[in-house]
């Protein structure tokens, strides 16, 4: 984005400027919060407010090239050591102060870190952390690494302008545990304007093929990281249960990143399971929402969610879902009956969901119509991004 653009679209710099800073650690795809933003942001460039990316460390940043696709300028500065908190704030200072941004928007932990330093030495300069996630306070933490970041974390958030969280459940977890008062919810929200047309025959069969899926087989998609809290073990017992009980071997794609992935292929050896169930690293967006389409069933068995974007995605598209009785997925399926919700951390459950769906074709295709519709209705990224203009315009004020 250069700033002739910005000029033209009366966001020049100054006092009255309306330029926003987001700071995340890095933009890993497979991660609903740095897939919201490649949706989020253009939103709220057309609403007028200029805003550029600070990438804090290396990793698997795949989604820069997405972001600047859609003239989201992004800043990738590589910080060797995540705690020398005075020379990479110097560092990021150079950033906001040649864009001449006003509101530093943080993101997970260090980027909500970074955002309040940059605040409390940018003058004029206001910090918003952005809380995507508690499952970090649930239980409350023993472990003295798990304690000291709590304690950090309340540390940083004590100091920054205004604290926003993605979902009622996890602001109340954060007014809970560090006995807050004051949190705004601004909930996630996902593009629907630009979703593919439904697949016709053909296509969804050439899809299949690609995966190495046949038409005659039950395909089971999970779209998430392979993290703990997102229940991939329980899948997989559903999964074994579902061979020793009803001799029954749903072909399953898991697409994602995270430091349990080959932890997972070998729990799917030792079930005799990996066969039929593939543990994958992330597709394109738009590819995923082709595979989300092309499947008999989404699932997702978290242990905690904030308010999960892929979900939200699955069911923009008509995927039947199943997912779990847990707060962020009661709060995006409301009462819309639009998807199977089971006990989290329950194998039997999960797989009696799944073995429902697929005896009943006529339920998937009615779970899949309601889901497109509710999100239609509530969670389509246009009311996100106008809640979050609202929001730094008061912020401003």
């Amino acid at each position: 984005m250069n700033f002739d653009t910005l000029q033209d679209k009366g966001l020049k710099r100054g006092s009255g400027a309306k330029r926003v800073l987001c700071v995340f650690e890095d933009l890993c795809r497979g991660g609903g919060a740095e897939q919201l933003m490649v949706n989020l942001l253009p939103e709220i460039r057309k609403r007028g407010y200029a805003v550029e990316v600070a990438i804090l460390f290396d990793g698997p940043n795949y989604l820069i090239g997405d972001l600047e696709a859609r003239g989201i300028r992004t800043h990738f500065l590589n910080f060797q050591h995540r705690w020398r908190l005075v020379h990479n704030t110097r560092e990021l200072r150079e950033v906001a102060r040649s864009g001449g941004f006003q509101i530093f928007w943080g993101h997970l932990f260090f980027g909500n870190l970074y955002a309040c330093l940059l605040a409390l030495t940018t003058p004029s300069g206001k910090s918003v952390t952005t809380l995507h996630s508690s499952s970090h306070l649930q239980p409350p933490p023993r472990q003295f690494k798990a304690r000291v970041y709590a304690w950090l974390e309340r540390l940083v958030l004590m100091g920054s302008n205004a604290k926003v969280a993605v979902s009622e459940a996890t602001a109340c977890e954060y007014k809970a545990f560090f006995n807050w008062r004051n949190l705004d919810v601004i909930y996630n929200g996902v593009t629907t304007s630009a979703n593919p047309q439904p697949l016709n025959v053909e296509d969804r069969r050439r899809i299949r093929v690609s995966l190495g899926v046949s038409d005659e087989e039950f395909l089971i998609v999970v779209p998430s990281r392979f993290v703990a809290k997102k229940g991939h073990y329980v899948l997989l017992d559903a999964l074994a249960w579902l061979k020793s009980s009803k001799d029954w071997r749903p072909r399953t794609i898991a697409f994602g990143f995270g430091p349990l992935l080959e932890q997972l292929r070998v729990n799917a050896e030792e079930l005799g399971i990996s066969d039929w169930v593939r543990l994958s690293l992330p597709v394109p967006q738009t590819d995923l929402l082709r595979i989300f389409q092309a499947a008999d069933v989404v699932c997702m068995p978290s242990l905690h969610e904030g308010l999960p974007v892929a979900a939200a995605e699955a069911m923009s598209v008509g995927a039947p879902t199943v997912f779990t009785k847990i707060d962020g997925f009661l709060e995006l399926v409301g009462d819309s009956e639009a998807s199977l919700l089971v006990p989290p951390n329950d194998p039997v459950a999960l797989a009696s969901a799944l073995w429902t769906l697929k005896e009943d074709t006529a339920l998937r295709r009615e779970l899949g119509e309601r889901a497109r519709r509710h999100i239609f209705d509530n969670f389509d990224i246009s009311v996100c991004a106008s809640n979050w203009v609202s929001f730094f315009d008061r912020l401003r004020d």
